[in-house]
């Protein structure tokens, strides 16, 4: 745990928050940061009974990022100065991904509070 509080997590928080990495901000808002995710943490272990609903938020959200979004957004970006049709179904592909986390979260949240 303390690998990922203290090296990737952080530092990506602090380029997106602060745009700079974890060791160039200052020390307030590294501590600021630090403890923020640790209380994050804190918080969902203290209040989440079953993690089964958080990991099929996770597979919900980045499963399709990763399998749908992501790559079609790349393959449309790197040949958008000319188009094909393989281009266009990159596109339809990154759209279809953005579509189904909605829909996917909404699924899991529904099926969670039912019990099943």
């Amino acid at each position: 745990y303390q690998r990922r509080v203290h090296g990737p997590c952080r530092m990506c928080l602090s380029t997106l928050l602060f745009g700079e990495t974890a060791y160039d901000i200052p020390t307030p808002c590294f501590l600021l940061l630090t403890y923020g995710i640790l209380g994050g943490s804190f918080a969902v272990a203290m209040f989440v009974h079953d993690l089964g609903i958080v990991l099929a938020l996770v597979g919900a959200t980045g499963s399709t990022a990763i399998s749908y979004i992501l790559p079609g957004t790349f393959y449309a970006l790197m040949h958008r100065e000319n188009p094909g049709p393989k281009a266009y179904a990159a596109a339809g592909l990154a759209a279809l991904g953005c579509a189904l986390v909605p829909t996917l979260v909404t699924l899991v949240l529904v099926s969670g509070q039912s019990g099943g």
